[in-house]
């Protein structure tokens, strides 16, 4: 909608497109205008509902959809049924977002597996 509007594209009008819609989600320091691609915003706004799951947040949301569909399981083992909400369904596939980047915080180490518990890169060798 928004390529739409500024290039002037109506009803069987294809408009006059004078720069590349990358170039036009360019932050405006590099020459853009600072668009934002709206499949990669919806993408950041869904793994950032699976964040609040990962780390229990207590909005009503957040318990809804742990009630309904977690259920005791962590969310990063949660999958989905073709009867689930859309919703739930986008939220749970934002969780291969979230595991390129998601670690564990060790405490006194009780309930950490080294095996199922994601971690991020291996320290250097003397660290």
């Amino acid at each position: 909608m928004i390529r739409d509007f500024w290039w002037g594209c109506e009803q069987g009008n294809r408009g006059l497109c004078l720069k590349a819609w990358d170039r036009l989600c360019l932050p405006k320091s590099r020459g853009g205008l600072g668009f934002r691609k709206t499949l990669e915003m919806n993408q950041a706004l869904l793994a950032k509902w699976g964040w609040a799951l990962l780390n229990d947040e207590q909005s009503l949301c957040c318990k809804v959809l742990k009630a309904k569909y977690l259920r005791g399981k962590p969310f990063l083992e949660c999958s989905f049924k073709s009867s689930d909400s859309w919703f739930w369904k986008n939220v749970a596939e934002s969780k291969d977002i979230l595991k390129k980047g998601v670690c564990k915080k060790i405490s006194d180490g009780k309930e950490t597996n080294i095996w199922t518990d994601p971690r991020q890169g291996v320290l250097p060798k003397g660290q």
